[in-house]
């Protein structure tokens, strides 16, 4: 069963760390949580899984059109990202104007050719 066949899903725990999903596999999850309007509460681990810039772009194009999410656990940590890639997801949960709780982890960002923690 795919994941977009199952849209009256209001609340939804998506553990798919450690996989090595690419940029094509985040692409592939955002376009299944596109369809499923109706998720308010949505937990998603995709740490370690080599998503790299565009799987992150695609990730947060893809929140921003969850618009009836209000609580969101969002997992990105050592996946290759920048600060630019950090900056583009905080721009897309931006558009997300429901989300009242929101917990972000991007551990291991990249900025000048040295890795910065961010523990949150």
């Amino acid at each position: 069963m795919s994941l977009e066949k199952c849209q009256n899903i209001t609340s939804l725990n998506l553990n798919l760390s450690l996989n090595k999903l690419g940029a094509d596999g985040a692409k592939n999850i955002g376009m299944s949580l596109e369809k499923c309007q109706n998720i308010t509460s949505l937990n998603l681990n995709l740490g370690y899984n080599e998503l790299g810039a565009d799987g992150a772009k695609n990730i947060g194009m893809s929140l921003e059109k969850c618009q009836n999410i209000t609580s969101l656990n969002l997992n990105l940590s050592i996946n290759d990202l920048g600060a630019d890639e950090a900056k583009n997801i905080r721009m897309s949960l931006e558009k997300c104007q429901n989300i009242t709780s929101l917990n972000l982890i991007l551990c291991e960002i990249k900025t000048q050719n040295k890795w910065v923690w961010i523990i949150n």
